[in-house]
């Protein structure tokens, strides 16, 4: 447990608590490397075999191994490789990190408390997330999808690996969403000036109560996080602007006196 690399053997005792002790070696004295001790130290190698097995029930065979420095394995990082399914990387902790920005890093894993690419959350809508949760004498790992709002935690029963990724049942609402509905920034130039013409259109002769406006933009937040369809983006958008606008008199009550008399507008 824990995975320093070394030869272990039990030692048992009746007079003390029994555990492991390094194989001794006078040619090559043992050097522990192994520094967490805490009930997560071992998350590598449940993550390893739970995440395998995990695959197989999905009938993809996978390879797993945990990446080796000169000094011994790596605690922060897995890597399995599904047949046909690329590479999938887990990164447990910050120090495996720095490697997020290598040009070919496979389907990437976070652990619980790595922070995430701003810039990949905002491209895909999610980034994927893993943990470890206590389950009687051992731990049971559990698959997440960070989004907007939040994160969403499932068991692996829950998940699969899709030839178009990992995928989870918030992953598979937000594609839903993105695939129905088109982004409001990716809008046809003949749509975009409709749009623009219905803005237009709009009543700004008295500006709105404190309470409306708040509520315009609190439902105009609410529909971007859903990912709403177009008709709905651009009717919370139109009613917004038309909320916060400064009031100004409708076109009616100009002055339409004779050009000697001074306007009154």
């Amino acid at each position: 447990m824990g995975g320093c690399g070394q030869r272990l053997t039990p030692r048992r005792y009746t007079d003390r608590a029994c555990h492991f002790a390094h194989v001794p070696d006078s040619d090559h004295p043992a050097v522990c490397r192994r520094r967490a001790l805490g009930p997560g130290s071992a998350d590598h190698l449940y993550i390893k075999r739970q995440l395998r097995a995990w695959l197989a029930d999905q009938d993809i065979p996978a390879s797993a191994a945990i990446p080796r420095d000169a000094d011994g394995p790596r605690l922060d990082e897995v890597l399995l490789e599904p047949q046909g399914r690329g590479c999938l990387r887990v990164l447990l902790d910050y120090n495996a990190s720095a490697s997020l920005a290598s040009a070919d890093t496979g389907l990437l894993v976070l652990g619980e408390d790595i922070t995430a690419d701003p810039a990949e959350l905002l491209r895909a809508g999610y980034v994927h997330r893993i943990r470890c949760v206590p389950d009687g004498t051992a731990r049971r790992v559990q698959l997440g999808t960070e989004h907007h709002d939040g994160t969403d935690w499932f068991e692996l029963a829950e998940c699969e690996l899709a030839h178009d990724g990992l995928t989870t049942p918030t992953t598979r609402k937000i594609r839903r969403l993105r695939t129905d509905h088109r982004p409001l920034g990716l809008l046809p130039r003949d749509t975009q000036a409709a749009s623009v013409t219905v803005h237009n259109a709009l009543p700004r002769a008295a500006e709105q109560p404190a309470d409306d406006r708040a509520e315009a933009i609190t439902a105009l937040r609410t529909a971007l996080n859903d990912g709403a369809g177009l008709t709905d983006l651009i009717h919370g958008r139109d009613r917004t602007e038309a909320a916060t606008a400064p009031a100004r008199p409708p076109r009616s009550t100009r002055c339409c006196a004779p050009r000697t008399t001074p306007c009154c507008a």
